[in-house]
């Protein structure tokens, strides 16, 4: 149910912020309820659908110019999963490309605040806050990859590209990422977009959802 109501909310957010009449968001929602995919992933039941609608609440408070909260939102996110640390650091590159450390300085409070939060909170609910040691330690095993090979049927393009290589994944994660950031400080001073904070939101979460997925060991 929770996944569900996530789902939902995170399309209804999008349709909002792109300015979706009240039918087409209704379409949009009736759309997704038959979508094999979503359905499929519905029923697994794993943290996507919580992602996607921190995700979705980040671009909205990017949208309106609300960096603390757009923060707490992405951060929220990463500590619940870390593989959107990858849209927090295409969004700082955005940021800093544009020399606007004022909204730099605002977001990394919100990003501090809810990693403050969530430690704290999870602490007092499983009794252990260690636990977050125990789980920064096994990071480098978790996204490792090579667990599953190509014969297993995984074809991941890390696998593709690589291999059983050890840490292929984290290699065309940091290619990948370089590759944006390269792009960013070459183009932006000649891009003039319109509605700047729009097509940020939307560059960083596209783009960092794109390149999470690409890089996946899976």
């Amino acid at each position: 149910l929770v996944s569900v109501m996530c789902v939902a909310a995170a399309l209804v957010v999008l349709c909002h912020v792109l300015r979706f009449s009240l039918i087409s968001t209704i379409l949009v929602l009736a759309f997704m309820a038959d979508f094999s995919p979503v359905i499929s992933d519905l029923r697994v039941g794993n943290l996507n659908e919580l992602q996607l609608f921190a995700i979705t609440l980040f671009i909205l408070f990017t949208c309106r110019s609300q960096p603390v909260l757009a923060g707490m939102a992405i951060g929220t996110a990463t500590m619940l999963k870390p593989t959107t640390l990858v849209i927090l650091g295409l969004n700082l590159v955005l940021v800093i490309a544009d020399k606007d450390f004022g909204r730099l300085k605002r977001m990394l409070v919100g990003v501090a605040g809810a990693s403050a939060l969530s430690v704290a909170f999870s602490g007092m609910y499983f009794g252990n806050p260690g636990m977050w040691i125990a789980f920064v330690k096994s990071l480098p095993t978790t996204l490792g990859g090579g667990t599953y090979p190509l014969e297993n049927g995984n074809f991941s393009l890390a696998t593709l590209l690589f291999g059983g290589a050890g840490q292929s994944a984290i290699t065309l994660l940091i290619t990948l990422s370089f590759a944006f950031s390269w792009m960013v400080f070459a183009t932006r001073r000649r891009a003039l977009a319109a509605e700047p904070t729009i097509q940020d939101a939307f560059l960083a979460a596209g783009l960092g959802t794109a390149i999470m997925l690409l890089s996946s060991p899976l």
